[in-house]
């Protein structure tokens, strides 16, 4: 997989690859999210309405560029009907059949997070029927932060209604060659909520449509890279090579993070209504760098990965579509930073975390304390003065996201059958409970 991470990232990789992606025909699918209901259209919440505008508008170029700049042979789906938050299988099955009738074989994914999952999909089934890597190019052009991290991941999700669940499509079933997949990020066009729950600004996610803001998606970095370094870096079982990619993979997600969240913690006490954007603005670059990096670690436990299922995957799989219907994968994934940080420290005995110098580094930089000096107790304090003391941020609740009050051991059950029905290996169950009650009574 590439990255080209620059302005005008997609225009240079169209000029550049312009015999390949002239050979045939490129599906471009696109997504945003719908916006909220509203009964009084007119009291639509204006900052919404400019999030929801630049997202539009960096869709809207996804299909101009292609078509009209460069004269690619082209045909959509998705715009302005794949509303959801995630792809269905029926609309991976139409898309894919969409690309055979017209002969497709290259494909461009553009927006929110479910249309980069749904190019991913239709790019991997494509060529598992096809039955032979034909020269098709992936491009993924991402719209959001959620967006970006989906896809630096190798594997995607989509909604299985039936199940409730979130069902993974894996890359190597398809034997995949991810060099045929590149990310293309314009950081100016990146759309973020120029928006924060703060202790200075009250306000209802669902008024803002449940979107992530810029620090629901750098903590739900730090929970990816918390638990990555967790289950990965005591595993003797991994050779150097992977364990220095993910240590410097690590070290990008958690470094940028940490610079993001000091630096608006800093100065969201005293932000207003016409300073928190440019500050948004101005740690956007760490926001990107931290996501971009958090995604390339998460793993889906599958016969051919390495490690077990990242909880993030395992627990937004399980339980996000059925049991927590009020937040998006980074919001959820953020709430869990309170429980990563008990289950870490009750059960340092699983993956010999005393033993896990990676997982050990990574609390050093969070907590800012020297690697010598720290224990996973550190973690667990600095996690409860920025809940608790912080003026800046708020930390989103797990039990604010559901619908009424779910069990622990439902809940915990749930995603054991899941594990069982996809055949992933999972985190220790102690862990799993330790984390998920810690988060829930909160």
């Amino acid at each position: 997989m590439k990255i080209l991470r620059k302005a005008g990232a997609l225009q240079s990789h169209l000029s550049s690859n312009l015999s390949k992606l002239g050979a045939s025909t490129t599906i471009i699918i696109s997504s945003a999210p719908a916006p909220p209901k509203s009964d009084n259209p007119k009291k639509f919440d204006n900052d919404l309405k400019s999030y929801q505008k630049k997202l539009e508008h960096h869709i809207g170029q996804s299909h101009f560029y292609p078509s009209m700049q460069f004269n690619l042979k082209t045909i959509s789906y998705g715009n302005k009907t794949l509303s959801a938050a995630y792809p269905t299988k029926v609309d991976v099955d139409a898309a894919v059949e969409l690309m055979k009738r017209t002969g497709a074989r290259n494909i461009i994914g553009a927006g929110s997070g479910a249309a980069i999952d749904l190019a991913k999909a239709c790019h991997y089934k494509y060529l598992q029927e096809d039955g032979r890597n034909n020269g098709s190019q992936l491009i993924l052009n991402p719209s959001t932060l959620g967006a970006a991290l989906t896809a630096t991941s190798r594997d995607c999700l989509y909604l299985c209604p039936e199940e409730e669940a979130l069902i993974p499509i894996y890359a190597n079933a398809a034997d995949i060659n991810l060099d045929a997949t590149t990310v293309v990020v314009d950081e100016k066009a990146i759309s973020i909520p120029n928006w924060v729950m703060s202790n200075n600004s009250i306000g209802l996610r669902g008024h803002k449509g449940n979107n992530a803001t810029i620090v629901d998606s750098v903590l739900a970095s730090l929970v990816i890279a918390l638990d990555a370094a967790h289950s990965m870096g005591g595993d003797d079982e991994l050779d150097d090579a992977t364990k220095d990619r993910m240590r410097q993979s690590l070290h990008e997600c958690v470094t940028s993070a940490m610079l993001c969240l000091n630096n608006m913690e800093s100065s969201l006490s005293t932000a207003d209504s016409t300073t928190l954007e440019p500050l948004i603005e101005t740690n956007k670059e760490l926001a990107l760098t931290s996501v971009l990096n958090a995604g390339k670690l998460l793993s889906f436990g599958h016969d051919s990965s390495l490690t077990r299922r990242n909880i993030s995957l395992a627990l937004t799989s399980s339980l996000l579509p059925e049991y927590f219907p009020h937040g998006n994968w980074n919001t959820f994934t953020a709430s869990l930073l309170p429980g990563i940080c008990h289950a870490i420290e009750e059960n340092r005995d699983i993956a010999d975390a005393e033993e896990n110098h990676l997982l050990l580094d990574i609390v050093s930089k969070i907590t800012g304390r020297d690697k010598s000096d720290v224990s996973f107790s550190h973690l667990t304090e600095w996690m409860e003065k920025i809940s608790k003391d912080g003026k800046g941020f708020i930390i989103p609740s797990l039990s604010s996201l559901a619908d009424g009050a779910p069990d622990a051991s439902e809940l915990i059950s749930k995603v054991e059958d899941n594990g069982a029905f996809l055949q992933s290996r999972d985190a220790d169950v102690e862990y799993l409970q330790s984390l998920l009650v810690s988060s829930l009574n909160r």
